[in-house]
């Protein structure tokens, strides 16, 4: 009863929160596509306005994607833990859900509410701000499944891959698959792009002048008050062919249902990947670019596919788990197999850094091999010493871990002691 009475008076409070602050409500839900009173409906009204000004900071700064994963998260938080102060008996209630296996809910809303103190907006005691910052999460090692080789979460072997190449062609060619999710499997696979990204594809970013074989896709990962980032890719021209054709059809299904007398100025948002079941039911001209497949859609084409088609794992000998992510590892992999940099391909799978790349070219068995082969040298000795090959004296491990500068030089020549060590610069 008391939580039913307590949000009963939350709800009232926002009534009032809404008239007050409006401009900065109606702001946050057009940036993040969603209704804030999903969250509001959750906090004290002695802390809502704190709340709302920091989600302010947050979508004009971040990203769309980050601050909706912000604020995914502050529902769980506040839904679960009702309070009227952000003190540390708040901190430490969320910090022992999150040991339990809510980790990502836990580390958001650590970042948010660190941000809200450091704005000086109120609602947060010293003392809990000073406990969250002391408190270190670890997340799950980066890029585990790819340097793995992880058969179910992996990147997919050559078989795997052709696996999918050829029953989804036949597939489709035999209308048992959507041609919306053959087109999205073949982007996939050739472009190493995430899904988010191909579905945010309009019918406009087919239209790159220069070729007739580039795309222009999205940049995932944009701030809120930057320009929009695009990113040209070229893809085979018969697959630009085929979205072409899907292009077209889209088109023609918006003329049937007179959707399109605004053609001219709303091209640009069509989306490539309609949903034209949504499309049906609506009755009157509106904003086509909210009509794109969901990812939720496009996850249950894959597995729906894998499924009717009895798509095995060569490695498992089950039904193969088919997600975007896979399709990207391998992606990934196969540009570290061809040798090219880290710099190419952290630049080919669209990261803003380096260090995300790395993990495929240690994950290249070739790359592997030439690394075992360097540090062989110097652990030969510890490993006789484990095989029983050499017999066990103290100076083994020192022996072994002494840079070779350091070491008794094998030259006999007096006169040149540092000949034979690999740190000599010669005089030219």
């Amino acid at each position: 009863m008391d939580n039913l009475n307590r949000k009963s008076l939350n709800l009232q409070s926002e009534n009032s929160i809404v008239e007050i602050r409006k401009n900065d409500i109606e702001l946050i839900n057009k940036k993040l596509n969603t209704d804030i009173s999903r969250l509001l409906v959750y906090v004290d009204i002695n802390l809502q306005a704190s709340v709302i000004d920091t989600l302010l900071y947050y979508v004009a700064n971040y990203s769309k994607t980050y601050s909706i994963n912000i604020f995914q998260s502050l529902i769980h938080t506040f839904s679960n833990y009702p309070t009227q102060m952000i003190d540390k008996k708040f901190v430490w209630a969320l910090h022992a859900n999150s040991l339990k296996g809510n980790k990502s809910y836990f580390m958001n809303t650590k970042c948010f509410l660190k941000r809200w103190y450091l704005l000086c907006l109120p609602g947060i005691e010293p003392a809990a701000y000073t406990f969250i910052s002391e408190i270190r999460t670890k997340g799950k090692p980066a890029g585990q499944v790819v340097a793995s080789m992880d058969p179910v979460n992996g990147p997919f072997i050559d078989s795997e891959l052709l696996e999918i190449v050829q029953k989804s062609k036949l597939a489709f060619e035999n209308k048992t698959l959507d041609k919306k999710i053959y087109l999205l499997i073949l982007l996939l696979i050739s472009t190493g792009r995430r899904i988010s990204q191909l579905l945010k594809l309009k019918l406009a970013d087919l239209e790159v002048c220069y070729s007739n074989k580039h795309i222009s896709v999205p940049r995932l990962k944009q701030r809120s008050n930057s320009t929009d980032l695009y990113r040209d890719i070229e893809i085979e021209s018969e697959l630009m062919d085929q979205l072409k054709s899907l292009k077209e059809e889209n088109m023609q299904f918006l003329l049937e249902k007179a959707l399109t007398s605004d053609y001219e100025i709303n091209y640009k948002s069509i989306p490539l990947f309609l949903n034209r079941k949504l499309i049906s039911d609506c009755t009157e001209f509106c904003d086509l670019s909210d009509f794109s497949l969901t990812k939720g859609q496009a996850y249950y084409g894959l597995s729906k596919f894998v499924k009717d088609h009895n798509v095995v794992s060569a490695r498992t000998n089950q039904l193969l788990k088919v997600n975007p992510n896979r399709f990207r590892y391998t992606f990934g992999t196969e540009l570290a197999r061809q040798g090219l940099s880290i710099e190419v391909i952290s630049y080919a799978l669209d990261h803003s850094s380096r260090a995300c790349a790395g993990v495929y070219i240690r994950n290249d068995p070739k790359i592997v091999e030439d690394i075992d082969k360097a540090v062989t040298h110097y652990l030969k000795d510890i490993a006789g010493v484990f095989m029983g090959i050499i017999p066990f004296s103290g100076n083994v491990l020192v022996k072994s871990i002494m840079p070779d500068s350091m070491k008794e030089n094998p030259s006999n020549s007096a006169s040149h002691p540092c000949e034979g060590c690999k740190r000599q610069i010669k005089w030219r």
